[in-house]
């Protein structure tokens, strides 16, 4: 017993895990490129484009949270007919030093919603299978205490895909 014990605590030191880690929550805004926004072969003139929100529980090395976002432009928004894809997400961070944090994870889709869920809620459920699941990486630059910039490349999940319906 005390050498498992030894070797959970042996491995949680090595993977960056805090034995005692404090909860934190951090609410994110993001500007959501698509890739043919970068892509000048392709010559588009009106590039896609979204934005987004999320919320995160971090806890040491570990985070998961709940993120939405949309196509178009914020001032487009209209909180009763705009569709909102919303994501479950599970992030791992490698906090280095001078504020630099690669990180790694996965995500499923939750739902399209529209302000008219709000007429008749219902607890949301996961879209994707095991086989559908989409993943991200990134790097946080975290140069303040909670104040972060993120640039991130993401494989969106399969149901992800289908619910952006040409909007990114």
């Amino acid at each position: 017993m005390k050498r498992t014990l030894g070797l959970v605590l042996a491995f949680l030191a090595a993977s960056g895990l805090p034995a005692r880690a404090e909860a934190q929550l951090t609410l994110r805004g993001n500007f959501v490129f698509n890739r043919s926004s970068v892509d000048t072969e392709q010559g588009l003139t009106s590039p896609k484009q979204g934005y987004g929100a999320g919320l995160e529980l971090n806890l040491g090395s570990i985070g998961v949270g709940l993120s939405g976002y949309s196509g178009g432009n914020v001032s487009d928004f209209e909180s009763q007919t705009t569709q909102v894809v919303v994501l479950a997400e599970a992030n791992y961070y490698l906090e280095l030093p001078l504020g630099i944090i690669p990180y790694g994870g996965i995500h499923s889709g939750l739902g399209v919603f529209t302000g008219e869920y709000f007429d008749d809620p219902f607890l949301p459920k996961f879209e994707d299978n095991a086989d559908q699941l989409g993943y991200q990486v990134g790097v946080r630059f975290k140069p303040l205490g909670s104040l972060g910039l993120d640039a991130q490349w993401r494989r969106v999940s399969a149901f992800a895909a289908e619910a952006q319906d040409g909007g990114l």
